[in-house]
């Protein structure tokens, strides 16, 4: 199928939103960075204290959810300039209303609508003097699952709450950075980001890449343990303690020989050699697909891409049939060299056989 074709099918994607430009901060609008801040996290030897949830003393646990959860409302609703005015006064000078409707659309739009916000966390740091790094730690740091890490304003006191939301075939978070201003709550930053694949969460793709890697299925580890980062992370300014754990995992693991070097990755599969870009997890219809994209020469009409794609599917899995232990199938995604083509064929996993799907009726 042709890749305009189907984009109904969403990719793991994060998207990031951050107004303010706190301190160490290289800008107001950062993309992503799997590479933490830190590399191993220390204690903050400054005086600042965290609760979180039902530690918060009620009425302004309160205030503050409620704050968090109306901004993301309105943000993602039909009018996103609707949340600016909740924004800090930091937030404003780092980004105009027509930025701030313009990052809405560009990370949210292409997943709407979303339904059954809820929050599930909300933490309150009082910071006094500069944390280091900038950064305030709070939970057990015994169990990588249950604390986490996230910026903060020097000498002052501020929220973290993170939001669910469902979308197509994933679930996401939104992390609220909140501060308060003349006595109300303003949203600081706000980052936006999938945070479940197919209903497996960032601990539950660890455990499944963990469990791979013993079995000796270096690949499947390591594209598992890599979407597990990303879903760990929600932008540079917050994140799970469990992406800490991933990195360390990762940087004592060698990559498979396939991600060697720097893309595109040239990946010699039996007879055949492909250029990839790119592999990671995709979810399709609630089961985790592996996705290939790699670059090909321009086409004049689809059977010469399919074919392409086909040969691509056959031999990747001829040469690495680990994939079947983790993934419900394969996507080939074919880019045009120096084009804008693009072209996706689809091969389920069924009753033990990889069965490649014909292309849509309109294109037989």
């Amino acid at each position: 199928m042709t890749l305009k074709s189907a984009l109904s099918i969403p990719v793991l994607l994060t998207g990031l939103i951050v107004f303010s430009r706190p301190a160490g901060a290289k800008g107001a609008l950062e993309p992503s960075n799997d590479s933490s801040p830190f590399a191993q996290l220390k204690l903050n030897a400054s005086a600042s204290t965290c609760m979180q949830d039902t530690e918060i003393p009620s009425n302004e646990l309160a205030v503050i959810d409620d704050a968090a959860i109306s901004f993301v409302r309105a943000a993602i609703g039909s009018d996103p300039g609707a949340a600016y005015g909740e924004l800090s006064d930091t937030a404003k000078t780092s980004t105009s209303e027509k930025q701030f409707e313009s990052y809405m659309r560009m990370a949210v739009d292409p997943f709407a609508p979303f339904a059954g916000l809820a929050i599930t966390h909300t933490y309150l740091a009082n910071v006094s003097g500069t944390p280091q790094d900038n950064r305030v730690i709070c939970g057990t740091l015994s169990e990588p699952e249950n604390w986490v890490s996230f910026n903060v304003e020097p000498s002052s006191r501020q929220a973290w709450v993170l939001i669910d939301a469902k979308a197509r075939n994933n679930s996401w978070t939104f992390a609220a950075w909140l501060i308060p201003v003349g006595g109300i709550w303003r949203v600081n930053s706000l980052n936006a980001g999938v945070s479940t694949l197919a209903n497996q969460s960032a601990a539950d793709l660890w455990k499944t890449a963990e469990r791979e890697h013993c079995r000796q299925h270096s690949f499947n580890a390591f594209i598992l343990y890599n979407t597990a980062l990303q879903l760990s992370v929600r932008g540079p300014l917050f994140e799970y303690g469990i992406a800490s754990a991933i990195r360390e995992k990762l940087s004592n693991t060698p990559s498979p020989a396939l991600f060697q070097g720097k893309p595109p990755f040239i990946w010699q599969l039996g007879h055949d050699q492909f250029q990839v870009i790119n592999a990671g997890a995709l979810a399709v219809a609630g089961k985790i697909y592996l996705d290939i994209a790699y670059l090909v020469k321009p086409w004049k009409n689809y059977q010469e891409v399919d074919q392409e794609d086909r040969s691509l599917i056959k031999s990747f899995a001829t040469t690495i049939p680990e994939y079947s232990a983790v993934f419900a199938g394969i996507i080939a995604e074919a880019h045009a060299i120096g084009g804008s083509q693009g072209y996706r064929t689809v091969a389920v996993v069924h009753n033990g056989s990889l069965e490649i799907l014909p292309p849509p009726s309109g294109e037989r």
